[in-house]
């Protein structure tokens, strides 16, 4: 038997919250605690009516150290940056906010909110800054490789122009490697303006999954892998995409790309859309106008990534590959940031790995 006290008039209102509200009396005993406490905590209601906050929510001292300010000062207090621990899942960062209960017997009202996904905002906004001091040094680095890259390949050219009218030789193989290896630089170098230089974004509403459905079966015809199964979860009713669809389809076939190398045995490929459920992730605001977004998500079963490597994702130079730049997914979060939406990227480490591209509708 709980120790919970009748139904309050206002409990359906505070039940709805997307907040943890929890609630104590005045003898320091639970005897409230919401849906969403339950989420966020990991712990059913049932569980804590009756208990102190010390014994409901164990691990948190704060909380009870908190309730007793309130109560000695009479007045409101809050926290920032505390580790909430859960039980059986692992701690979150949290806010919290500790208010007198007026009226009845008494008592102290706390609310809880998950700050995760501010914290995830807070570090995209400070990687983007690091990116775009990176990018502008990396402009003007690489206009300074191309001049001379220029001259090396006029040079090999006047070479080879001289030495084939000596006739044939050794001496124009090697002139002539000398002009593919300058060809393959500047192919590099332009790869690298096309990270580090300003972005031309001619958008325009079409459907996403038909932009999807070519990229599915152009990588399918490029791999040639049968042990890759590819699963579409489309959403019907997703409004058109506003977007440029030559840039998004860069985009998208680099993270199927990673997604099928990530499977080397093979595997299953499921590609979703569909509206964002995280509410910070379901409009922004362009122009001081507010637009709205949607989500497609590319989850492979493949190697993952580690944990202690996850947010240096985007970071350029940055592979898990034997081959390649690194410039891949830098490009690919540039080019949706060029759209006004953002990317995220979550793994285990071993089981796989998501990828999510935030991007506005059209209208």
């Amino acid at each position: 038997m709980t120790d919970k006290p009748a139904v309050p008039e206002l409990e359906a209102l505070f039940s709805s919250l997307t907040d943890a509200l929890v609630a104590v009396n005045a003898e320091g005993k639970v005897c409230f605690f919401n849906q969403a406490a339950e989420d966020l905590t990991n712990t059913k209601a049932d569980d804590t009516y009756g208990k102190t906050l010390g014994d409901a929510l164990k691990g948190n001292a704060f909380l009870e150290n908190l309730t007793g300010m309130v109560y000695s000062s009479r007045r409101s207090y809050s926290l920032h940056d505390q580790l909430l621990q859960r039980e059986g899942a692992d701690a979150v960062p949290v806010s919290v906010s500790a208010f007198l209960v007026q009226g009845g017997e008494g008592g102290v009202g706390l609310l809880i909110r998950d700050t995760s996904i501010f914290k995830k905002l807070e570090e995209d906004a400070k990687h983007s800054e690091q990116l775009e001091s990176f990018r502008t040094l990396s402009l003007g680095l690489a206009h300074e490789i191309r001049n001379p890259l220029s001259g090396i390949r006029g040079a090999a050219q006047l070479l080879t122009r001289e030495l084939e009218a000596d006739g044939p030789g050794s001496l124009i193989e090697y002139a002539s490697i000398v002009m593919k290896e300058v060809d393959r630089l500047d192919r590099l170098v332009e790869e690298f303006l096309g990270f580090a230089g300003s972005l031309r974004i001619n958008a325009e509403p079409f459907n996403i999954h038909s932009l999807l459905d070519d990229v599915l079966d152009l990588q399918k015809a490029v791999q040639g892998r049968e042990n890759v199964r590819i699963v579409r979860r489309y959403d019907p009713s997703l409004p058109p995409v506003l977007a440029d669809r030559e840039r998004l389809n860069q985009v998208f076939l680099n993270v199927v790309k990673n997604s099928i190398e990530a499977m080397p045995s093979g595997g299953e490929i499921v590609i979703s859309t569909g509206m964002p459920p995280e509410l910070v992730y379901s409009s922004l605001k362009k122009n001081n106008i507010k637009q709205r977004l949607m989500a497609v998500k590319v989850v492979d079963r493949g190697t993952g990534i580690p944990p202690e490597k996850i947010r240096e994702v985007f970071n350029p130079f940055f592979t898990t590959k034997p081959r390649g730049l690194g410039l891949g997914l830098a490009l690919s979060l540039k080019i949706i940031e060029e759209h006004h939406g953002t990317m995220s990227i979550e793994s285990d480490g071993s089981s796989g790995t998501t990828v999510t591209i935030y991007l506005p509708i059209a209208g």
